[in-house]
């Protein structure tokens, strides 16, 4: 089946022959085309390629993927590759891969390569290769709870994964020897629902929030002290925290239940510019980081959404991704790790396609 043809042919013609197919590959194209079916109906070609090439990823099918991506404009975002554990059996098999919902996301670099380190409902924390999308070591395990953030920095020279959870504990993790590091951080009232990790005055920070009162604190990782008094002004239950510079000065940016993002300047406390707003809903969960020059954050929302934006100039990209996002995080290389219920889904601007 031609990937031009499910791209521009009209939904109501499309339906009826996807029934007709007979070779395999045709089959596999016809269920990529059906996950998706409700939002192909009433979007833009321009959507619908980016769906069905988010959907190829899931079901591996690399050749489909391969035809609906290698005419994008160098610019323009795509899939790299995603795990299919959300897709109907009666679509086609998948694969899975954590045993709970995956709800963070954070990416460094581990002895070279780039990974990615997930946390999930199950209460497990996993390191994840990013080129082959196989799972590195053992999961890292004392968390009681769903595991609600995941942030990576060094301490004291080590690469560290620092985690919050249901069970009210921010944990720090040792990447290299997979062990935890030092005492969890207590304090919060309620679960520790979301993190980011900055320097402040050349000291490694992480800068928390809890679900049960909307505070977002900012720790000393070396002393595992607060820092200063806790941030508020958000009209809704924070969701999660990023951290950034942004001209020069260390940057937190917050989501939150109230549909907006809001950037804090870390050094005096106070807000910086006006909200971000846009999200059909609560925003579930944000990132920063560089691209092209530019400092960005990127936040996602169960409405489907992933929004890139500049924080200078306050432009946005949308990418319609057709499945809730519950977390998001920036590879080293500047592709997009979604998670995306029990799924992971890459996604690249221009370059070359990999993996």
């Amino acid at each position: 089946m031609d990937a031009e043809f499910l791209v521009h042919a009209a939904s109501y013609t499309l339906t009826a022959a996807l029934s007709t197919t007979t070779s395999q590959e045709a089959a596999l194209a016809a269920a990529v085309y059906r996950t998706s079916l409700h939002r192909h109906r009433n979007t833009h070609p321009g959507s619908r390629r980016f769906l069905l090439a988010l959907n190829a990823a899931r079901y591996g099918a690399v050749h489909l993927l391969e035809q609906l991506t290698h005419s994008l404009h160098t610019d323009a975002w795509r899939p790299r590759w995603a795990t299919g554990g959300a897709l109907s059996a009666a679509l086609h098999n998948g694969f899975i891969g954590s045993a709970g919902a995956v709800r963070a996301v954070a990416c460094t670099v581990l002895d070279g390569r780039p990974v990615a380190i997930t946390g999930s409902e199950d209460g497990e924390v996993r390191v994840w290769d990013l080129a082959s999308g196989e799972p590195h070591g053992q999961p890292l395990t004392g968390h009681f709870g769903t595991v609600y953030a995941v942030a990576c920095t060094v301490l004291n020279g080590r690469p560290v994964a620092v985690t919050s959870s249901e069970d009210g504990e921010v944990r720090v993790w040792d990447l290299a020897s997979g062990e935890p590091h030092g005492q969890p951080l207590t304090g919060h009232a309620g679960p520790v629902t979301s993190l980011a990790c900055t320097f402040l005055i050349g000291r490694p920070v992480a800068v928390t929030s809890s679900a049960f009162n909307g505070e977002v604190r900012v720790w000393d990782l070396t002393s595992g002290t607060p820092v200063g008094q806790p941030l508020t002004s958000h009209a809704g239950t924070v969701t999660t925290v990023a951290c950034t510079v942004l001209n020069g000065r260390p940057v937190a940016v917050t989501s939150s239940a109230d549909g907006e993002a809001r950037v804090w300047d870390l050094a005096s406390g106070e807000p910086h510019g006006q909200p971000l707003t846009g999200h059909a809903g609560t925003v579930t969960t944000v990132t920063c980081t560089v691209l092209n020059g530019r400092d960005i954050a990127v936040t996602g929302s169960g409405d489907g959404t992933v929004r890139v934006w500049d924080l200078a100039w306050g432009a946005c990209t949308v990418l319609d991704v057709g499945l809730g996002v519950s977390a998001v995080a920036v590879a080293p290389d500047g592709a997009l790790v979604l998670g995306c219920g029990v799924d992971v889904v890459v996604v690249e601007q221009g370059g070359e396609r990999s993996g």
